[in-house]
């Protein structure tokens, strides 16, 4: 699944992470799979080892918004 399907498929929920929420739980858990497919998301991000996955997932999620031109998505 590529990143804009994603957010496609999640638009209010990535509406309401770009307002400054939390990522919804389905939402987090397709990032995960696609970061992951990627291999984007730290060892220590995947594992839980010292790393927060969920923060991870969001830092990776924000920076690629603003990469897509979305700059309100911090």
């Amino acid at each position: 699944m590529k990143l804009e399907d994603i957010i496609y498929a999640h638009n209010t929920s990535v509406k309401e992470f770009m307002d400054g929420g939390e990522l919804e739980w389905d939402l987090y858990t397709d990032l995960y799979d696609y970061y992951t497919s990627k291999n984007q998301l730290s060892y220590a991000a995947h594992k839980a080892i010292d790393v927060d996955p969920i923060q991870e997932v969001s830092s990776l999620f924000a920076e690629d918004c603003r990469s897509l031109g979305i700059s309100y998505c911090e």
